[in-house]
């Protein structure tokens, strides 16, 4: 009986090189992927979470309320935790009737005046800016 040799190519390293590189692309790419950054994620859970109730405060009664814990206690509403997507410190501002904008005071957990590792997102006038 003969034994098949195996040999190894030049083609079988290009492809496997190949393969290696598309997969460690694709590694690389999901995570450096600002959607699953710090902010990103902060970013969206103030505007999806905290920001809705606002919003929806501002619908229901033509005016931006004083607190979010206001609009939270005149819709009945309950968020997971206190603070941003981490359970950082927050702070909201009423800016006027129709604007309103939050801070998350970022991992250093200081304020910095919406500046350095701060997160601030403003709505004004139905839209996010």
């Amino acid at each position: 009986m003969f034994q098949k040799k195996h040999t190894v190519t030049f083609v079988t390293v290009a492809i496997f090189g190949v393969i290696i590189g598309l997969m460690l692309t694709l590694l690389y790419k999901e995570a450096t992927n600002p959607e699953n950054s710090y902010r990103a994620k902060n970013e969206k859970y103030l505007k999806e979470r905290c920001g809705a109730i606002i919003i929806e405060y501002y619908q229901k009664y033509g005016t931006m309320p004083e607190s979010l814990e206001d609009a939270m206690v005149c819709l009945d509403r309950r968020l997971p935790h206190r603070g941003d997507y981490y359970g950082g410190s927050t702070s909201y501002e009423r800016i006027n009737d129709h604007s309103f904008s939050f801070i998350a005071y970022g991992k250093n957990e200081k304020y910095d005046f919406g500046k350095g590792d701060d997160i601030v997102v403003t709505y004004d006038t139905d839209k996010w800016q």
